[in-house]
């Protein structure tokens, strides 16, 4: 599938040297898989790992690395607005003491 899609990899090399071409794998396509349900889905970590047969740890591992901050916040911004977030959590009323 790679090969006929033209799917590549490309290592650049800091000493100078033409860059490295190489064919992307089946499991490299996993990887590119869970990044596409983590940033245009609203799945847990949890329910990702449960459809890819991964740990929870592995996905959070996948998360840090390769979904940028921006997409985390768009992300929770659509939950938000969604209204999929913890709703039990609500805040407790402030003193008057507590505002300056």
């Amino acid at each position: 599938m790679a090969k006929t899609a033209g799917v590549v990899h490309v290592d650049t090399s800091k000493s100078g040297q033409p860059p490295r071409i190489r064919r992307k794998h089946l499991h490299d396509f996993r990887g590119t898989f869970v990044t596409r349900l983590m940033t245009t889905t609203d799945l847990t970590d949890e329910q990702i790992a449960d459809i890819m047969g991964w740990s929870p740890t592995d996905i959070r591992r996948i998360r840090t690395i390769y979904v940028d901050d921006y997409a985390r916040s768009v992300a929770l911004g659509r939950r938000i607005k969604r209204g999929s977030v913890n709703r039990d959590c609500k805040p407790e009323p402030r003193r008057w003491s507590d505002q300056r």
